[in-house]
């Protein structure tokens, strides 16, 4: 069953009782909808509890992960969109970029992710210029295999906008990430 950003609506205003403090909620669109919550662990942890509960009660499968901001580019949450959800009190739902998106995903490196964000990207609407800047929006200092990351990234900009493209986005990330 394919879940909706309305599902993703139903199942926060079901958490949000079970809720006590405010915490930010993420909304990933790649490669499937997915909840990411940026808290501490114990935010995580009442989070966590509820969504499990409240996707029990709804029949719902939605993956929910925690995370920091220095999992994402700089400034991501400049490009985060809110995510209409009326009566949400303590549960803040932001939709995060798609290009942010595959970038955190290839910071994470799991392989099964990048195979799929690989298939899904080519429908979503990315752009060369705007994924290169979210990828050069990255704190290099917190990536501990840069030249993997780099990459990897190089990779996907061969398979989504050919191989062309690999040299302007190989000098960009060199002009502006060293």
């Amino acid at each position: 069953m394919k879940i909706t950003l309305d599902d993703v609506r139903k199942l926060l205003a079901n958490m949000e009782p079970e809720v006590q403090t405010a915490a930010q909620v993420l909304v990933m669109e790649l490669p499937a909808l997915s909840l990411v919550v940026l808290s501490d662990k114990e935010g995580f942890e009442e989070v966590r509890a509820a969504h499990s509960n409240a996707c029990a009660r709804l029949r719902l499968a939605v993956p929910l992960q925690t995370s920091q901001s220095s999992d994402f580019p700089f400034l991501f949450e400049s490009r985060l969109t809110p995510l209409a959800a009326p009566g949400l009190t303590r549960l803040q739902p932001q939709l995060l970029d798609r290009h942010d998106t595959v970038v955190s995903k290839i910071l994470k490196g799991d392989k099964r992710d990048l195979a799929t964000i690989e298939g899904m990207a080519r429908h979503s609407g990315l752009t060369f210029e705007a994924l290169v800047d979210s990828f050069c929006a990255i704190d290099t200092s917190t990536v501990s295999d840069f030249r993997r990351v780099r990459a990897t990234f190089l990779q996907l900009i061969e398979t989504l906008f050919g191989a062309n493209s690999v040299t302007r986005a190989e000098a960009t990330v060199a002009e502006r990430l060293g």
